[in-house]
């Protein structure tokens, strides 16, 4: 008795086994293990008596092409050493359009004569959509899984997490729909001492290393994929470069493939002048971040010579503890005198200079000089000093809103009622208005004609949709203006105190704040200030020289005074119709 024709088949093929398991695609955690694959392949050959020359196996993702055992193995079949292949799944063999491409060619040639997997099998002369569909949703899957992985990727950096393993000092936790970093309890304040050591200028980094190995037997996190081992030379300076301790934190933009610097929401370990001070300290182990300084006072100040902007530059200048020469430690490692390495130094002293200055792409020739950041603070200081309100006064202020308040919202009632009145009313005319037109009185236009019927009508439609409008304004503009209101009065409470902060945005935010013409020439800013706020300031700079002279006798003098502030406010208010554009729209934060 003949052997059945697929029995005939399987005893003129020569198969290769092939089994792959990505180790860095996270799409690919609930794949067979290599061990599992080649099990259940010989199962397959067993059961169907298949003639299995060699395996090739490899922990390679699929997604590029490249891949070593995979290009062997074709290469072999190419030469005639085998002609079929034996798989779990046709996504082991490729999930991209290069090696999948090849794959079907060689299939199409006759030169593979069949690919069997664990779920069918693939002959030459089977039609080449089946394999080109099944391949093509390999490549599509691992693309929408690209995909969305980016899109993961981006929201997370958008919300100030740092994707993947939480650096030395920080552990990662689960918070909900997504992964955040805090601070690990057993070694963040260790991580921070180590730290201030170094901001001493006292120890160097071998130093510090030997002090957490030996005397504070600091042992990195143990994972499933090592730790747990003494911290090294080179991992303390990768951390005293990494820019996460101090909030922020590099990550290659998943569209440009370019390292790009975010503002984080972990809890910092230091300041960001601090960070630059470790950077001068470790001298040619220092490296750069790539980043674009941010500075409080750029943006919307300008030239007033030449109208051009406003920027700002940084220096940074040590002082050589050997010989006290005082030199710039941009681009340079050592002491250009003595040669002296700055890391080797003991506790140099470093020297920080902000100047602000015309950028004079406007005009190259514009003579404005430049200025030094603490003379720009002490004016804009000077200026949120005039707005100042004191604590009682605020209080005074957020009274007086309240009470407002109470009357608008009896106000607002009466007029919502009488826009509803007339509202009412061009509704009954436009009906009343429909009824003469259709009337037998109007048969052959005697009252209206077409032309003047659509003109009215369209008239009082337009007038019902005013004042419908102005229904729904009535509550919005209350609520927006005592909202402002009170925002405004807050701001004038806290933003001196604010101001005095190391926060950066919070700074920049105040200063924009106050004003929408913003100057600066021969070392003077000038601000057009904003209403209210020039109103405030006007106001209380009177009060101030009104009463400050005089002494406060009795509680009479302070109420008269008290008395004299809460007249002002009204003065101060935006009135209803006004759409102040200021930062106070939005919400910032004094505290």
């Amino acid at each position: 008795m003949a052997a059945p024709f697929y029995m005939e088949r399987t005893q003129t093929l020569a198969y290769y086994g092939y089994c792959r398991k990505s180790t860095d695609d996270s799409s690919e955690k609930q794949v067979l293990s290599l061990d599992v694959q080649k099990k259940e392949l010989d199962v397959i050959r067993e059961k169907n008596d298949l003639k299995v020359i060699k395996f090739f196996t490899e922990a390679k993702t699929a997604k590029e092409p490249g891949r070593e055992e995979f290009n062997q193995m074709l290469n072999s079949i190419e030469q005639g050493k085998a002609n079929a292949i034996l798989c779990w799944k046709l996504d082991r063999l490729t999930r991209n359009p290069v090696d999948g491409g090849r794959i079907q060619w060689l299939l199409q040639k006759g030169v593979i004569k069949e690919i069997r997997t664990y779920e069918r099998t693939y002959r030459s002369e089977d039609h080449t959509l089946i394999t080109s569909v099944e391949m093509g949703m390999a490549n599509q899957y691992s693309r929408d899984l690209r995909t969305m992985a980016f899109r993961t990727i981006r929201a997370k950096l958008a919300s100030g997490w740092r994707p993947g393993p939480a650096p030395v000092g920080y552990i990662n936790i689960n918070a909900g729909t997504h992964r955040e970093l805090a601070p690990d309890p057993e070694r963040f304040d260790l991580v921070k001492q180590m730290w201030e050591l170094f901001l001493t200028g006292n120890y160097p980094v071998s130093k510090i290393c030997s002090i957490a190995k030996n005397k504070w037997g600091f042992r990195t996190r143990t994972t499933r994929k090592g730790g747990g081992k003494p911290i090294g030379m080179s991992h303390l300076y990768k951390m005293f470069n990494d820019p996460f301790y101090y909030g922020h934190f590099l990550y290659n933009d998943p569209d440009t493939r370019t390292k790009e610097l975010y503002k984080g929401n972990h809890k910092a370990i230091i300041s960001k002048a601090e960070y630059d001070r470790v950077q001068v300290l470790l001298g040619r182990n220092g490296k750069p971040t790539p980043k674009t300084r941010e500075f409080p006072f750029t943006g919307r100040m300008k030239c007033g010579e030449c109208g051009g902007s406003i920027t700002a530059d940084t220096k940074d200048q040590v002082i050589c503890t050997i010989c006290k020469y005082k030199f710039s430690s941009n681009n340079r490692t050592a002491c250009p005198e003595c040669d002296t390495e700055i890391s080797e130094m003991k506790n140099p002293t470093i020297l920080q200079y902000t100047y602000y200055h015309c950028t004079k792409r406007k005009h190259p020739d514009c003579s404005q000089g430049s200025i030094r950041v603490e003379k720009l603070e002490e004016q804009f200081s000077q200026r949120l000093t005039a707005l100042d309100i004191d604590p009682d006064y605020l209080n005074l202020a957020l009274d007086y809103l309240q009470k407002k308040q109470e009357t608008e919202v009896q106000n607002e009632k009466s007029i919502r009622q009488s826009l509803d009145k007339k509202y009412d009313d061009i509704q009954t005319r436009i009906a009343n208005l429909n009824q003469e037109y259709t009337s037998s009185q109007n048969v052959h236009h005697e009252l209206y004609s077409p032309d003047e019927f659509k003109q009215l009508k369209g008239g009082l439609f337009a007038q019902l949709a005013q004042v419908d409008q102005e229904r729904k304004d009535v509550k919005k503009n209350l609520d927006k203006v005592l909202e402002l209101s009170v925002r405004t009065f807050n701001f004038c409470a806290y933003a001196f105190q604010s101001f005095k902060t190391d926060d950066i945005q919070r700074k920049k935010e105040i200063f924009s704040s106050i004003g929408s013409n913003l100057i600066l020439k021969d070392g003077i800013l000038s601000i057009g200030a904003l209403e209210p706020f020039l109103l405030i300031e006007k106001d209380l700079t009177r009060l101030r020289k009104r009463y400050e002279r005089l002494e406060p006798t009795n509680n009479g003098f302070i109420k008269r005074k008290e008395a004299a502030f809460t007249a002002s406010i009204p003065q101060w208010l935006p009135a209803r119709d006004s759409n102040p554009n200021t930062i106070l729209q939005r919400d910032v934060s004094y505290h």
